[in-house]
């Protein structure tokens, strides 16, 4: 005999927004690569984290990475 599994999804609208208190750290910015090496391991490079946005895009496509590891193409 097969039961028929039951399941009850609930749909919720939610707002993420970064922390604007006076106390709140500031918020960073960076780049992770997910790419996989030859071996099947994940990348793990990462950008420098900066407050400025536009400097991690800088590491992301930058035409000749030197922080890659071998076998990675970005």
């Amino acid at each position: 005999m097969t039961t028929t599994a039951r399941r009850r999804f609930v749909l919720v609208d939610w707002t993420l927004r970064p922390d604007r208190d006076d106390d709140a750290p500031p918020t960073t910015y960076a780049f992770r690569c997910l790419a996989l090496t030859e071996d099947d391991a994940e990348c793990a490079a990462t950008s420098p984290a900066s407050e400025d946005p536009t400097e991690p895009q800088t590491w992301a496509f930058d035409p000749y990475p030197a922080a890659l590891p071998v076998g990675v193409a970005r």
